[in-house]
């Protein structure tokens, strides 16, 4: 429900030999996730209850299968939520399942793969100890990516086949995340065992809105939210096999963490057991187009073996900040680096007697421009805007260098 109000429940029994019908009722308030819960019972093949509702979930467990229609008792319209179906294709070791990718996209191509385990009587169901390889394939078929993962999701209570056997059954998706180099074509699943498969993509550019705490009730305003991602459909092909399959699902209540709710949700600082080395991570750069302001301070670039100039931009006109200059060696000889300004402060050197370690240059005053050269490739390069209170903290200029 997404508004107050007074509802009614009709509750209908699907099979026409069961005498007594219990159902649980519960209610699970959007505000603060907050639970209640009554039984209702009486004699088939109908129950009825009536009662106010706040905007929230609400789930029936019902002793039997049973048809529910719910009413505005105000206006008397018909509200019960239309029913939500998913669609899912069998995967098995001798019938894979391909998605087709865009292969001349400049960017790489996020993609999502919804994994199920199921049984059912008319179809050959799940083994034990699943495992999925997926195949990052260009045009021509040529392996550019491959990636191999256990599959050991949960049964489910709230997702099954929408032509339901009593006997069937279908776990919870178990999400696989991976992003498609660029030149892919399609990807393909393939599987020891048989499972089900969903596709998703999305654009690499598509913001990721989160406006809470609304999406953290998913059923709060379903209708009206726009998808962060979007369903493939399978490429078609003569040995295809078995069609796809409708699965039929149900929003989850949320479980409810006490301790949030009532205010202890401090954050515990963890110390680091035993000594180590601290290390620097590099990670290939692959986004195209311009930097986020938030973002250039973490990107790095190799300095060529001549001068190089460097305009430094501070977060506020006139406002001191803390530009960084770090370099790595990449072979045992000793570096050079030799530095100059262009503002109102004098420059550096960094010597062949500078020994591996951490090394700090001072200087009093913001810089408008700084000149590089080093005689040893493999140098590390990144300057970027520092937050305000950084920069107050300590007002001046300072160059680091890690040999």
């Amino acid at each position: 429900m997404d508004y107050d109000g007074s509802y009614r429940l009709e509750i209908q029994s699907a099979d026409p030999l069961v005498t007594d019908l219990n159902v649980s009722l519960a209610h699970q308030r959007n505000q603060d996730l907050e639970t209640r819960q009554q039984l209702l019972t009486g004699t088939a093949p109908s129950l009825t209850w009536t009662g106010d509702l706040e905007p929230g979930l609400l789930q029936l467990i019902p002793s039997a299968p049973v048809t529910v229609r719910l009413f505005d008792v105000s206006t008397g319209a018909d509200v019960t939520p239309d029913k939500r179906y998913l669609q899912a294709h069998p995967v098995a070791a001798d019938q894979p399942v391909r998605f087709a990718l865009d292969p001349d996209s400049a960017e790489p191509q996020p993609v999502r793969l919804d994994v199920r385990t199921f049984s059912h009587p008319q179809r050959a169901g799940s083994g034990p100890d699943p495992r999925v390889r997926l195949e990052i394939r260009a045009a021509d078929g040529t392996v550019l990516q491959n990636f191999e993962q256990s599959i050991t999701p949960a049964p489910s209570f709230y997702q099954r086949f929408s032509q339901d056997a009593s006997d069937s059954g279908v776990s919870e998706g178990q999400s696989l995340f991976l992003e498609a180099s660029r030149g892919a074509a399609e990807v393909a699943v393939i599987s020891n065992t048989p499972v089900l498969v969903t596709g998703y993509t999305r654009l690499a550019s598509l913001p990721l809105v989160r406006a809470l705490p609304e999406s953290r009730r998913p059923w709060q305003s379903y209708g009206d939210r726009v998808p962060s991602w979007f369903l493939m459909n399978p490429v078609a092909t003569a040995a295809s096999g078995q069609g796809p399959v409708s699965l039929q699902w149900f929003f989850q209540p949320i479980e409810r963490n006490e301790a949030l709710f009532s205010g202890q949700y401090d954050w515990q600082g963890l110390d680091i057991q035993g000594a180590s080395l601290q290390r620097d991570v590099l990670f290939p750069h692959q986004l195209s187009g311009p930097l986020r302001d938030t973002a250039v301070g973490s990107v790095f670039r190799a300095l060529p073996g001549g001068a190089v100039s460097l305009e430094l931009v501070p977060p506020s006109p006139g406002l001191p900040f803390r530009p960084e200059l770090i370099y790595q060696r990449t072979v045992a000889q000793r570096p050079r680096l030799r530095s100059s300004r262009t503002g109102p402060s004098g420059s550096g050197e960094a010597s062949p007697g500078v020994p591996a370690g951490f090394h700090c240059r001072w200087w009093r005053q913001a810089s408008t421009g700084l000149r590089c050269r080093g005689t040893v490739s493999g140098f590390l390069i990144t300057t970027g805007r520092r937050s305000a209170p950084a920069i107050c903290s300590a007002p001046s200029t300072v160059w680091t260098a890690r040999a």
